[in-house]
């Protein structure tokens, strides 16, 4: 076993078979490409920068503050500049953490905050049937010094009436053209998050 990747898929827009809740966990004999391709883009930018690449984006996120959606002591929910998709969100940790074993008790509780809240976020947009991927992205088995836990949320829906299907260009030639404006995008994510924000348990704050 090489990476054990955790995910969950909602919706039957997105290939959804069954229609209970559930979520998945794929333990690979190799190390998959996109995570691959973060791992060679990490030791890039350590070469090139001297720094931890997913620190430096979440750092540099906070220090602009535009795009932070939500946040408690231990994760933060925001929406990076270079997402593909219209309202793809990402967590990433405060503290230097790699996989999922290495959360302690507070962690876990934190991570699933955040997720509770971004989960609430798509529903308060698009309804409580929307569709949605969450992928954890973890360390692979082995010495990966620079890399960095993180879960990535993709929903397909520019409106709730419309949806963003992946096509040529996006299939063809792994190019997503950006519907919108990201920080346009976020104004509507943040709204969301303080409707959600009065009913919802929660252990952090909205950004404004």
């Amino acid at each position: 076993m090489k990476c054990v990747i955790p995910f969950k898929n909602k919706g039957s827009i997105i290939g959804v078979s069954l229609t209970h809740p559930h979520s998945q966990i794929y333990a690979l004999p190799f190390i998959p490409p996109r995570i691959m391709k973060e791992i060679e883009s990490a030791q890039r930018y350590r070469d090139e920068y001297d720094g931890n690449l997913f620190e430096d984006i979440l750092r540099n996120e906070l220090e602009e503050g535009t795009r932070i959606i939500y946040g408690n002591k231990s994760f933060m929910l925001f929406l990076p500049f270079f997402v593909m998709w219209p309202y793809e969100v990402h967590v990433y940790p405060r503290r230097s953490i790699k996989s999922l074993n290495q959360l302690d008790q507070e962690d876990a509780l934190m991570l699933a905050d955040v997720i509770r809240v971004a989960v609430a976020v798509y529903e308060e947009m698009f309804g409580e049937d929307c569709a949605y991927m969450m992928v954890f992205h973890q360390s692979p088995v082995g010495e990966y010094d620079d890399y960095r836990l993180h879960i990535e949320f993709y929903t397909p829906y520019i409106s709730r009436d419309r949806i963003k299907y992946a096509a040529g260009i996006e299939w063809g030639a792994w190019i997503f053209t950006y519907d919108g404006v990201p920080e346009e995008r976020v104004k509507e994510l943040k709204q969301a998050t303080w409707k959600i924000m009065k009913n919802l348990d929660h252990l952090g704050e909205a950004f404004t």
